[in-house]
């Protein structure tokens, strides 16, 4: 692996020798572009997940939990709420739901229905208006 990485940085620090660009120029002109859009993008990640964190430790799906006990529902419900905040949480509900009603069953097949029929919200906002 590390031959195929030292093979091609001398490819193309050969290849840019021999048609005569800056490469020099043209490497800091993209870390400069890059560094841009990750500082835009930067702002946004963190209100979003200052979001996400406030709504976590608020109690509202504990309280929910309670109020509902040991139904399939309110696990569907909790994972509709998740699922635009965060795919890996969506899983892990869908995963719980799967050991707890197996996974022929109607809550299982509802919850596969939500964890892959939608898209998270976040990171759909962030990356498109970071630019």
């Amino acid at each position: 692996m590390n031959y195929i990485i030292v093979g091609y940085f001398l490819f193309t620090l050969l290849y840019s020798v021999f048609k005569g660009n800056n490469t020099y120029l043209s490497f800091t002109n993209g870390v400069k572009d890059g560094l841009k859009i990750v500082i835009n993008m930067m702002s946004i990640v963190i209100i979003f997940n200052l979001c996400i964190k406030s709504f976590e430790y608020s109690g509202l799906f504990d309280y929910i939990s309670n109020a509902f006990n040991n139904t399939g529902l309110i696990n569907l419900l909790i994972q509709m709420l998740v699922r635009p905040m965060s795919s890996g949480s969506s899983y892990t509900i869908l995963m719980s739901i799967y050991d707890k009603y197996g996974v022929n069953s109607y809550y299982s097949s509802v919850s596969t229905m939500i964890h892959s029929s939608c898209d998270t919200l976040f990171y759909i906002v962030t990356l498109y208006s970071s630019y």
